[in-house]
């Protein structure tokens, strides 16, 4: 690390500045701290700032970016897209890149790699899921923490991507990690990160880098016509890594069968040691660097962490002199020039580590269990002192007990320092460890304990919430599998999925049917074959059918019929759409989407479902609805067979209640399915219009009395909730600070089912809202 420049700026929106700790070609990475939080703060090089297509792509991006939520994604804060200088700040994950880690400890085992995999696959899952492509991951892009591992610098790789800068002979992405449609020049989609996650796990295993060093030519050269030498590399996962690593992105695996692969992988879960799943040595270096880094944000508020002055108490943030290079150290320094383009998001604070006749031998165990013990199950990783349960929960933390956490961190610090100063030169040198004199060491203010909802959200990475029919039942999709809640219960009263087989769920969304007494969500069945399959859930009989669906036909849109006993599919590419016996999953008929007259349109699939009566099959499409028989796929005499529209809508579908709502460019359109009229058109408010708002929820219910839908504003860095009555009458708009994830409207009166979490801040909540779209009652969100 080294201290601010001259130039350099002292705060970026609410983030103080304290440390260089990264350079590259796309900008300067400062370690911040807001509160009692640390940050990333990636600012961007006037270079690009300056150019006027980066920006515009950027502020998309960054949109983007701040809607991935996972456990292994390191949170985009805030940001600013029209500054001067435009940044990034990102969430501080403490601890060592993966690059260093196998550098300084050689390969991680078995268990160790199967479970960094399948949290790399959550990870990609996660930033795939809004859209975005990483486009460079490798080792020294994760990094290694106790919740997992820690996919950063997704927030700005494709809005790089098309500028002038690129386009002009700037290298996107790491010669030694990239795919070879992207070494080529081609376009790219999600496919290209499969190749380079099979490549770090490569890397993980043996310690060398998939195709070999040399210059930046010579790497590509091999990317795009020679195999990887997979030697090492553990029998179990070798399949699955050759897999990823195919030349052609159409021979790769989907993102849901390596998922499913890796499902069983021993990934930390709050009531284990949260390191089990690194290696010792690796483990001890992420525990030690928790307890250094929890004082500095209260350094830095009270004044002792000066900006160019570094602290003698904190001597592994602010006296690390080994700082990942910006330009990636896996690569051999002939091809830094050519292959470097990004510093690292992260700073890194590497400890100095005695040797096992030094004193402070036995530190690594003491530090593991005062942190393990301290630290719970990690809910924030910007914060590390806010990861504790609050008061009213079970076995919480009161504030003695968070401050005493902090002392002993502190005091595991010094003796960590003490230990290693015994061996070490002395040195008084700015960022190294001031010794001869004594400093002292104010005591940790502790942090207020968060409120239950808070503290119960953890990472559950909410999907879909959906509701049970017309009861005050409902039920939910996360990274903690389906779960079924009710009114006035606060937390979920039954899990329907195993823990082992929550991921592969994990992905998908949920179908119910209009009474609520059958549930279907689509899984990934066997990594081998590449099959999915739609579960459903009989509630009431306490049973689980399975309907296997063809490789070709595991990208789509699922619905029941009303008596649950049927399953329709609809293939969102192909536009074909096929019925299944619920009881024994036989295929009964397969009918394709109807032409339309505009052949520019291609009709894909946005969405399947029934009519209320179950006599029509409805598919929403991209330019207008479809409808058949649902019993024989035939048209059916009563109703069009395709009904097409003047605009082109998008993802935001949803059928219910006898109703099509589709979101549109300046809002939604309401189709009717009994009648042959175009579709209701209900627009934003003005004060959305003419903006970057985009619909991205959409939702009917209360009898077609009541139409949601909810977005993001990028321009304005909010978002929106907007309640319609069947009028056209705007007659709420909720709370612009929040996310709105999932919506689904009460069939039968105004109240809304929705999933938030807060643009600046942490927290999914699972709410139900009133005709005002006000909080009537809040739910526990299911932890993994």
């Amino acid at each position: 690390m080294e201290p601010l420049h001259t130039d350099d700026p002292r705060e970026l929106g609410h983030f103080r500045l304290l440390r260089r700790v990264g350079e590259g070609g796309m900008g300067v990475v400062f370690l911040a701290v807001s509160g009692d939080d640390l940050a990333a703060v990636k600012v961007i090089r006037p270079e690009y700032a300056g150019d006027d297509e980066f920006r515009a792509r950027f502020a998309s991006e960054v949109d983007l970016a701040q809607r991935v939520r996972g456990p292994y994604t390191a949170r985009v804060l805030s940001a600013d897209t029209d500054g001067p200088r435009p940044w990034l700040a990102t969430e501080y994950v403490p601890g060592p890149s993966l690059h260093d880690a196998v550098r300084d400890s050689g390969p991680f085992p078995e268990d160790s790699l199967r479970a960094l995999a399948a949290g790399l696959a959550e990870a990609l899952a996660a930033i795939h899921g809004v859209g975005l492509i990483h486009r460079d991951l490798k080792p020294s892009n994760v990094l290694l923490s106790p919740r997992g591992p820690q996919v950063i610098d997704f927030g700005i790789a494709r809005a790089a991507d098309a500028t002038q800068l690129t386009r002009t002979g700037q290298t996107l992405g790491t010669p030694a990690y990239m795919s070879p449609e992207q070494a080529v020049g081609s376009v790219v989609d999600s496919r290209s990160d499969l190749f380079s996650f099979g490549g770090v796990l490569l890397f993980t295993a043996t310690g060398r880098q998939p195709f070999g060093t040399g210059n930046a030519p010579a790497q590509l050269y091999r990317v795009v016509n020679e195999e990887p030498d997979l030697t090492g590399v553990p029998d179990a996962l070798r399949p699955l890594v050759t897999a990823c690593l195919a030349k052609d992105p159409g021979d790769r695996p989907k993102l849901g069968t390596v998922l499913a692969e890796l499902a069983g992988a021993a990934l930390p879960r709050g009531d284990e040691d949260l390191t089990e799943w690194l290696p010792e040595a690796v483990a001890t270096r992420v525990l030690r660097t928790i307890a250094d880094t929890r004082i500095v944000p209260t350094l830095a508020v009270t004044g002792e962490l000066a900006a160019q002055e570094a602290p003698a108490v904190v001597p592994t943030v602010e006296a690390s002199g080994e700082v990942p290079e910006a330009d990636s150290a896996e690569e051999p320094r002939e091809s830094r020039a050519e292959g470097a383009d990004s510093a690292p998001d992260q700073p890194e604070a590497p400890e100095p580590e005695p040797e096992p006749d030094e004193p402070g031998k036995g530190v690594a165990e003491a530090t593991r269990r005062s942190v393990a013990g301290s630290a719970g199950a990690p809910a924030s990783p910007a914060n590390t002192a806010e990861q504790v349960p609050s008061p009213e929960e079970p076995g919480s933390w009161g504030p003695w007990k968070v401050g005493a956490a902090a002392v002993v961190a502190v005091a595991v610090v010094a003796l960590v320092v003490n230990s290693a100063e015994q061996s070490a030169p002395r040195d008084s040198t700015p960022g190294s460890v001031q010794t001869g004199e004594s400093s002292p060491t104010p005591t940790p203010t502790p942090t207020p304990s968060r409120t239950p909802s808070e503290s119960s959200t953890g990472h559950s990475n909410l999907r879909d919430v959906v509701h049970l029919g017309g009861t005050d039942r409902f039920a939910t999709l996360s990274t903690a599998g389906v779960n079924v809640f009710e009114a006035d219960e606060p937390r979920a009263v039954e899990r329907l999925t195993n823990t082992n087989e929550n991921f592969t769920f994990s992905y998908s969304r949920l179908a119910t049917t209009p009474d609520g007494s059958f549930l279907a969500s689509k899984a990934v069945k066997s990594a081998n074959d590449g099959v999915a399959a739609i579960h459903v859930w009989d509630l009431e009989g306490s049973e689980r059918h399975v309907v296997d669906l063809p490789r070709a036909g595991d990208d789509g849109f699922f619905c029941l019929s009303p008596d649950g006993s049927t399953l329709y599919f609809g293939e969102h590419a192909s536009g074909t759409v096929t019925a299944y016996r619920v009881e024994d999953g036989e295929e009964l008929y397969s009918v394709d989407v109807p032409e339309g007259a505009d052949s520019r349109w291609p009709g894909s699939i946005l969405d399947l479902g029934t009519s209320p009566e179950g006599d029509l099959l409805v598919a929403a499409l991209d330019n207008g609805v479809a409808v058949w028989d649902a019993v024989t796929g035939e048209p059916h005499p009563s109703v069009p067979e395709l009904r097409e529209a003047s605009d082109e809508f998008g993802d935001a579908t949803e059928i219910s209640g006898g109703f099509v709502v589709s979101g549109t460019g300046e809002g939604v359109a309401l189709w009717d399915l009994r009648s042959e009229e175009d579709p209701t058109t209900f627009r934003l408010p003005r004060d959305l219009r003419n903006t970057e708002a985009r619909v991205r929820q959409v939702s009917v219910g209360d009898g077609g009395n009541l139409i949601l839908a909810s977005g993001h504003d990028a321009g304005r860095s909010s978002s929106f909730l907007v309640a319609w009555d069947a009028e056209g009458e705007v007659v709420a708009q909720g709370d612009s600070e929040l996310e709105y994830v999932a919506l689904s409207a009460f069939p039968d009166d105004d109240r809304v089912l929705v999933s938030t979490f807060p643009l600046e801040g942490s927290g999914d909540r699972i709410v139900f809202l009133d005709g005002d779209l006000e909080p009537v009652e809040e739910f526990t969100v299911p932890n993994r």
